[in-house]
């Protein structure tokens, strides 16, 4: 055979990519901890110590069951501004904690041929 084969460009410029997915993760982090100053800031500021938030749910769908305000002294309700959070929220400590149980169904195929 006679001719000359050329090796095709990549459709996509991985370095590129690399670049614009290590400026995302630096932004989000960056975004995640400025959201969370703030938030800890309005619980605090209304008294308010934990919050814990109940919700059930598997593969993409989910809702929340019920969300719990843990006062420092009192009783307090959220702010009336609408947050949506899906975790326990520790005030005083300024951390935020996700426990939960995960389900999955998983069907596994096999095939062999000898």
């Amino acid at each position: 055979m006679t001719g000359s084969q050329s090796t095709p460009e990549p459709a996509i410029d991985e370095t590129a990519f690399d670049q614009k997915q290590l400026e995302y993760a630096r932004s989000s982090g960056d975004i995640r901890s400025a959201n969370k100053a703030v938030l800890f800031d309005v619980l605090a500021a209304a008294g308010i110590e934990t919050v814990t938030v109940i919700f059930d749910g598997y593969g993409d769908s989910g809702q929340i069951e019920r969300i719990d305000v843990e006062p420092g002294q009192g009783t307090v309700l959220l702010p009336s501004d609408r947050i949506e959070i899906v975790r326990t929220i520790d005030v005083a400590e300024r951390t935020i904690k996700l426990d939960y149980n995960e389900r999955y169904t998983s069907s596994e195929h096999y095939s062999h041929e000898f």
